[in-house]
């Protein structure tokens, strides 16, 4: 009974320390782990052969 007081202030201490670090993790600048440009080049790339194709081919 006498570890009551000291328990509950440790875990008062955990959890703000651990609420105050997700409030520093959500104020970062969160970029895409993806990279766009592969796909905007693959789609380049296959959009100017399938006209190729459909032009000289396929008439």
């Amino acid at each position: 009974f006498i570890f009551v007081g000291f328990g509950e202030g440790h875990f008062r201490g955990k959890r703000k320390r651990a609420v105050m670090a997700g409030v520093e993790k959500q104020s970062e600048v969160s970029l895409p782990k993806h990279s766009y440009w592969f796909d905007f080049w693959t789609f380049l790339l296959f959009d100017i052969v399938f006209f190729l194709f459909m032009y000289f081919i396929v008439p």
